[in-house]
């Protein structure tokens, strides 16, 4: 039973990533171009003014999923596969999680490169970067006391991308439940759920204390970083755990209130 559950979600996760390759096609293949033209310009000072591509291809790696949201699951109903998709002996947690793991996927992929790039640019700047941070902080720090705080920053982005993700999916179902102002309605619905998630932020900035801004550049940039990561990974969890709540009710709506 569950080897046939995982069959089936590994198909339908598949056709999701098929849907989403041309996306996954223009990001690589631009963060392989522009490591190309590093090796071919290393040295010069045309080498340096990569950086607003990638600063520019990074944004779009991020946006795309986020897009795409409305491509995986409008387009099942403006193709009428919806029909096809629905009749297959599959549940909504099937469907809705192959399109999650999908985005996810292709979120992963895409800035994971991009960072791979910018990485390769930044890598003959490292020493005048770190001369630059001890400068204005004062105390001498090694670049790698600053990985946490930006891993913790890169899980933020993906808890909001999944919140943002689920908020997608939840309205589009809400709409399909009119016959009517469906574009309409997924907009407002959509727009509701961000409201939401901007009372969240409230709800996390009651658990640390922000009435003093975060301070990463002086004395106390050790306790500024400290603080920034506490607050990032706090809103990490709340996003997740409002993003599997509203994920929850989008499976129960696909499954008991949507119909062929």
């Amino acid at each position: 039973m569950q080897t046939s559950s995982w069959r089936r979600f590994s198909a339908l996760y598949s056709k999701e990533l098929r849907e989403l390759r041309p996306e996954i096609v223009i990001v690589v293949a631009a963060a392989v171009l522009i490591c190309v033209t590093m090796f071919v310009k290393s040295g010069t000072s045309e080498r340096d003014l990569l950086v607003l591509p990638i600063v520019l291809l990074m944004g779009l790696a991020g946006f795309l999923p986020f897009v795409a949201t409305f491509k995986l699951l409008g387009r099942e109903w403006s193709s009428n596969t919806i029909y096809l998709i629905m009749s297959l002996p599959a549940s909504g947690e099937l469907i809705l999680g192959a399109k999650l793991a999908a985005l996810i996927s292709q979120y992963l992929l895409g800035t994971l490169v991009v960072i791979a790039s910018a990485v390769v640019w930044l890598y003959p700047h490292l020493p005048e970067l770190v001369r630059s941070l001890n400068s204005m902080t004062g105390i001498d720090m090694q670049l790698a006391q600053f990985i946490p705080g930006i891993a913790i920053a890169y899980l933020l982005s993906l808890t909001w991308l999944f919140y943002l993700i689920s908020a997608s999916f939840l309205s589009q179902l809400i709409s399909k439940l009119f016959t009517r102002f469906n574009g309409a309605i997924t907009l407002i619905a959509f727009v509701i759920i961000l409201m939401l998630g901007s009372w969240l932020m409230e709800i996390s900035r009651s658990f640390i204390n922000t009435s003093s801004s975060i301070n990463i550049v002086g004395t106390d940039v050790v306790s500024g970083l400290q603080q920034a990561i506490l607050f990032m990974g706090i809103n990490s969890a709340i996003y997740f755990i409002a993003a599997g709540l509203i994920m929850m009710i989008s499976i129960l709506v696909y499954n008991y209130r949507i119909e062929l």
